[in-house]
C-alpha cells in the first residue's frame, strides 16, 4: 500500500472517530438537558395538582397537614421510589427524593424515569428511615456542571452566601421540616451513615465536637452560633468536588 492509500486510511478512521465522539457528546448532554427539563416540568406539575387537592379539601380538615407537594401523583406516574421533596434556598434545589427499596447505588446512575444514565437522582439510602427521625439522614445527588441536581451546594463553599442563606425544607406526604444549615466543609468519601453510628449518641457527640473544631478556611465554614446537640435530628447533604473521587463536599443542616 503506497503512502497516498495510508494517509486516506488514517485520514478515514480519525473523521469516523471523531464523528463518533461528537455523537456521544451530543447524545450525552441532550440526554442531560432531556432529564433536567423532565425535573423542571415535573416540580410544576407536581405543586400545581397538589395545589388543586388543597382547594378541594374539605373545611372540617382544613387544619390538617396537606403536602404542597401530590405524591400520589409522583408515585403512581413517575416513580413509586419517590418518598420526599427537598428545596434549598437561594439554589436550583427543588426534586423529588428516592430510595431504592434493593439496591443503595441505582440512583447514583438510573435516572427518575428508569432510565440509565445522568443525572441520576437525589436519594438516600437504606441505612435510613423514610421518616427523617433518624439521628443523622444522609441524601445525595450529582454535582452536575450545568447546576442541576446537588451543584448547588458548591454555593455554599462561598463564605457570603453561607451567611445569608441557609434554610432547607423538606416535604414528605405526612409532614412539612424546616432545617438550619450550620456547617458546610469539605470531607472524604466515606459512607457518613456506615462511619459512624449515630444511634450511639456519645458518637454523635463525638462527630458534633469534630464539626465544630474544623478550621475554617475558603470552602469549609461553620456558624458557631448554631448550637447542634446529640438529639437534634440531622440532614447531610453530599455531593461531588472537582478536587477528585476520593474527595465530597458536605453540607449539615439541623431541624428546626
Amino acid at each position: 500500500m503506497d503512502k497516498k492509500k495510508i494517509l486516506l486510511t488514517i485520514l478515514i478512521v480519525a473523521t469516523v472517530g471523531f464523528i463518533c465522539c461528537v455523537g456521544i457528546v451530543v447524545y450525552y448532554y441532550g440526554s442531560l438537558n432531556k432529564q433536567q427539563n423532565e425535573y423542571e416540568k415535573l416540580a410544576e406539575q407536581a405543586k400545581q395538582t397538589a395545589e388543586v387537592s388543597t382547594e378541594k379539601a374539605d373545611e372540617d380538615v382544613a387544619k390538617e397537614y396537606v403536602s404542597p407537594i401530590d405524591f400520589d401523583m409522583l408515585c403512581n406516574e413517575k416513580n413509586d421510589d419517590i418518598y420526599a421533596w427537598i428545596k434549598v434556598e437561594g439554589t436550583k434545589i427543588d426534586y423529588p427524593v428516592l430510595q431504592h427499596p434493593k439496591d443503595n447505588t441505582y440512583y447514583v446512575i438510573h435516572n427518575i424515569d428508569d432510565s440509565y444514565g445522568y443525572p441520576g437522582c437525589i436519594f438516600t439510602e437504606l441505612y435510613n428511615n423514610k421518616d427523617f427521625e433518624d439521628p443523622l439522614t444522609a441524601m445525595y445527588g450529582h454535582y452536575m456542571k450545568d447546576g442541576s441536581m446537588f451543584a448547588g451546594l458548591h454555593n455554599f463553599m462561598d463564605k457570603d452566601f453561607f451567611d445569608k442563606h441557609g434554610r432547607i425544607t423538606v416535604y414528605t406526604p405526612e409532614k412539612e421540616m424546616e432545617y438550619e444549615v450550620f456547617a458546610a466543609f469539605m470531607t472524604d468519601n466515606n459512607r457518613i451513615t456506615v462511619w459512624y453510628d449515630f444511634d450511639n449518641e456519645d458518637t454523635m457527640t463525638h462527630y458534633l465536637e469534630e464539626v465544630y473544631s474544623k478550621e475554617q478556611n475558603d470552602t469549609d465554614h461553620i456558624k458557631t452560633d448554631i448550637k447542634v446537640n446529640a438529639g437534634d435530628k440531622i440532614l447531610a447533604l453530599e455531593t461531588c468536588v472537582d478536587e477528585g473521587k476520593d474527595f465530597r463536599y458536605l453540607v449539615l443542616a439541623v431541624r428546626k
